[in-house]
């Protein structure tokens, strides 16, 4: 994500790894890795002509309000909370918020994961970094914006969710250069409003300022 502050700003990015188990079969249902489901999960495939990165749609002001690109100098591998010496948690893009200086952004996926299951436990591992410069490795990042959340849809709308944790996961900042490994994981409980929706993913960014991905 990013904030900005005069001619400095902060941008948080988003990686989505990919998981080596989708679907684990327990006593009370199943665990579901969305991570498995989503198309472009680490945003490697570019952008659309819009901008907004392929497979997912987006919103925000200025328009698109959330994007990708490549990672180079945005972070210091060995000092970026990683290990192995790796740039981003997986592959070599990271998707970021908002497109411009200030403004709001979302990018969302709602096709393609399922419907909501009573028993099943719905999870999605993700990375959310604070890069030390915007995409043109030349202006300086500075500050993190409070209002940046990952949180599941229903037919495409928010809540309200039974079960517990929630469907929902507010991202803090990361601090300067650094990524930081988060887990939303929602138990679908039977008599939830949600049961036999479709199943729908969205990263959100509400501030005047930035948000960045890499899951």
């Amino acid at each position: 994500m990013r904030i900005f502050t005069q001619s400095h700003c902060s941008r948080l990015m988003l990686v989505i790894p990919a998981a080596v188990i989708g679907l684990i079969g327990t006593a009370q249902g199943a665990t579901i890795d969305l991570g498995t489901l989503l198309a472009n999960p680490s945003f490697e495939n570019g952008n659309q002509a819009s901008n907004c990165p392929v497979s997912w749609n987006c919103g925000g002001s200025p328009a698109p309000g959330f994007t990708s690109y490549t990672v180079t100098n945005q972070y210091v591998a060995g000092a970026n909370g990683l290990s192995g010496g790796l740039l981003t948690p997986n592959g070599t893009h990271a998707g970021s918020t908002p497109t411009t200086i200030e403004g709001s952004g979302y990018a969302q996926q709602t096709t393609g994961l399922g419907t909501f299951v009573a028993g099943n436990t719905y999870t999605l591992s993700f990375w959310a970094g604070r890069p030390l410069t915007e995409p043109d490795g030349v202006t300086p990042v500075s500050g993190f914006e409070p209002d940046v959340r990952a949180f599941l849809l229903a037919n495409g709308v928010t809540g309200p969710f039974g079960g517990s944790p929630s469907a929902s996961v507010t991202i803090a900042d990361p601090g300067a250069g650094q990524w930081a490994h988060y887990l939303l994981s929602f138990d679908a409980v039977a008599g939830g409003s949600y049961i036999g929706q479709n199943i729908g993913l969205e990263f959100y960014n509400g501030g005047t300022q930035g948000l960045g991905n890499n899951l």
